[in-house]
């Protein structure tokens, strides 16, 4: 038996290497999280408003530390199968006791099935990381688009926090009105006979893309707007309009059948003169207002 170590001794050398910038990740990763949480202090104590996508953006980086985590097990749980092997086909007629190949044909096993679990784990995650960075981009998109209405009186406001488990994308207020937007980010995959990759027929409460139809976007859109509306009136006392727009960026919007509620569908170009060209609703003192329980909503974030 101890022959049989020393001759698999270079191998478990080379294997253990293969381990130490796996382990050195693990430990500087973990390292960095205590010293920052121990030395480091925000230069400022007031809090600030939220970016486009800042929920989107903590989703990614949750996945991504994940992926990465994940990552090493698999590495690690790999990297220890093949041990485990290697130990076993060279002890393999060497008088080893059964009890002994019991214990590292189970080792090898479990290894190998802590492996698969962990890779497993990593290719679920990977289009989770895809489709959020892709809504991410999305609202950016949106969030940049606003800001070209602000010459018009607008104040946007970003992740805006409803429920327990949801928000609302973008809030824009003016005396033009209140205006919520849902966007929705979806690439081009190809297309149907006779609808062009680049368009989204809007047949009432659906959404029809070249290869796919979305009937959640505006159905959310307008809780949102419902939602809104209520969450304003207690806040400002008095009764407060919300109309629901729901933005595709990097798509060319047809209607097909009207929606059977007021939700408009756009891309960010023409929601942005959609806005400019709405007339005027609220008085200076209702804007204020709104602009303030907004203000006080979505200020939560720290430095």
């Amino acid at each position: 038996m101890q022959n049989v170590f020393f001759a698999n001794f270079p191998t478990l050398i080379a294997s253990a290497g293969a381990l130490v910038p796996t382990l050195a990740i693990a430990c500087g990763l973990a390292l960095e999280r205590l010293r920052r949480a121990r030395i480091e202090e925000p230069p400022q104590s007031e809090k600030f408003l939220r970016p486009p996508g800042h929920s989107l953006s903590r989703k990614l980086d949750n996945i991504s530390d994940s992926l990465l985590e994940n990552w090493l097990f698999a590495t690690v749980s790999c990297v220890s199968a093949v041990l485990a092997t290697n130990f076993e086909a060279s002890s393999w007629g060497h008088g080893t006791s059964a009890w002994s190949s019991i214990l590292n044909a189970s080792i090898v096993l479990l290894a190998a099935a802590a492996a698969f679990f962990f890779f497993f784990r990593v290719a679920r995650l990977v289009p989770l990381a895809r489709n959020c960075r892709l809504g991410l981009r999305g609202e950016q998109v949106v969030g940049q688009a606003l800001i070209e209405v602000a010459d018009s009186g607008y104040r946007a406001f970003h992740d805006l926090t409803a429920g327990d488990n949801w928000n609302i994308d973008h809030v824009a207020v003016g005396p033009q009105g209140v205006f919520i937007i849902e966007t929705t980010a979806r690439n081009r995959r190809g297309c149907r006979p006779g609808h062009p990759a680049h368009e989204v027929h809007v047949h009432k409460n659906t959404l029809h893309f070249p290869t796919a139809t979305d009937s959640r976007a505006m159905l959310e859109a307008d809780r949102n707007a419902q939602w809104l509306a209520s969450y304003l009136e207690r806040k400002t006392g008095e009764p407060v309009l919300v109309t629901p727009l729901v933005v595709l960026p990097g798509w060319h919007v047809l209607y097909k059948a009207p929606p059977s509620t007021r939700i408009e569908v756009m891309n960010p170009k023409n929601m942005v003169d959609y806005l400019r060209d709405q007339p005027d609703t609220l008085t200076d003192p209702q804007c204020l207002r709104i602009i303030t329980a907004l203000d006080q909503k979505c200020r939560d974030l720290e430095f």
